[in-house]
């Protein structure tokens, strides 16, 4: 399983405010709070924990074919290596755990969520309009050798979306986001 979540940095600042009254306490647990009150960079460390929040929850959910339900408080992130550029860690979501890494571009904010460390993955980061789904579905079908007139992506009662083969739903893992400017996949190298 695994999820993702971009973040545009520019849109991110216009469009909200993290210093905002209740803000941090209504998304954060206790101790991500002390992990805000002690960094340099509160805003920039808000987005990272934010964006590892959204990919864990998303792979959860693809995981436990669970309804969509966010409470950002039901998840806990540490980090286990951090520098400018890249933080990794640990989100815990009840007793599940996921692996999360978190690329930082002066543009934007990009994490994936796993529930093992994953090392073998195909993430591609899209600037501008784009049509997400498609250019997912063209990378799969070069990858997996299937045209691309046979795949399309269809949405579970759950609102999970799945890769259909000729209509029939495959076991495949894979998360699609965008937000503001950027758009990106992930999906985990399988048998290919």
């Amino acid at each position: 399983m695994i999820g993702n979540d971009i973040i545009d940095l520019k849109a991110a600042a216009s469009q909200s405010d993290p210093t905002r009254k209740n803000y941090i306490s209504r998304i954060f647990t206790e101790k991500e709070q002390i992990i805000l009150k002690n960094s340099e960079k509160a805003v920039m460390q808000v987005w990272i924990l934010w964006a590892m929040k959204e990919a864990a929850y998303k792979a959860n959910q693809r995981r436990l074919d669970l309804q969509r339900n966010f409470n950002p408080r039901k998840l806990e992130c540490i980090f286990v290596d951090q520098s400018s550029t890249l933080v990794k860690g640990i989100v815990t979501v009840e007793e599940l755990e996921y692996h999360s890494v978190v690329s930082i571009t002066k543009e934007y904010i990009h994490a994936f969520a796993t529930p093992l460390q994953q090392e073998d993955l195909i993430s591609d980061i899209f600037i501008g309009p784009v049509n997400l789904k498609e250019e997912f579905l063209l990378a799969f079908s070069s990858l997996s050798k299937v045209p691309k007139r046979y795949l399309s992506i269809q949405k579970n009662q759950n609102q999970v979306p799945y890769i259909h083969v000729k209509g029939r739903r495959i076991e495949q893992a894979f998360s699609l986001s965008h937000h503001g400017n950027f758009s990106g996949f992930t999906l985990p190298l399988m048998n290919y």
